[in-house]
């Protein structure tokens, strides 16, 4: 069986699907950025301003959107710094997006303090 990753280019900055999904969604279409999120190879690809699919959800305060990519595990965006020195948390604070920054911060105790377990 042939693997095809869902991680492909779509535009000339070097977005993917998921940057295009998280750009055009709009609450009706949050199971797309959720599915692609979920099947993609690595949510945490930036574009050619160093964006993820996560800042480019709290540049537009989708905090709904921010959830499900988190959940779908790019919380590794969550310290990348996009070209202007911002991560997703710097975005939110900016723009005053409280909601958003508690939601980061909550994600980031609970990576920061989740137990690792040996077997």
């Amino acid at each position: 069986m042939t693997f095809f990753p869902l991680i492909f280019f779509v535009q000339p900055n070097n977005s993917t699907a998921l940057h295009v999904a998280v750009e055009q969604e709009d609450l009706t279409s949050l199971h797309i950025v959720d599915f692609l999120a979920q099947n993609c190879n690595d949510s945490n690809v930036a574009d050619q301003d160093g964006n993820t699919a996560l800042h480019l959800a709290a540049i537009s305060s989708k905090t709904e959107c921010m959830r499900v990519l988190l959940k779908a595990g790019a919380t590794d965006s969550l310290s990348l710094e996009n070209k202007d020195g911002k991560t997703p948390i710097d975005i939110s604070k900016d723009l005053d997006d409280t909601e958003s920054v508690e939601l980061v911060r909550g994600t980031t105790c609970l990576i920061m303090y989740m137990p690792t377990f040996q077997y």
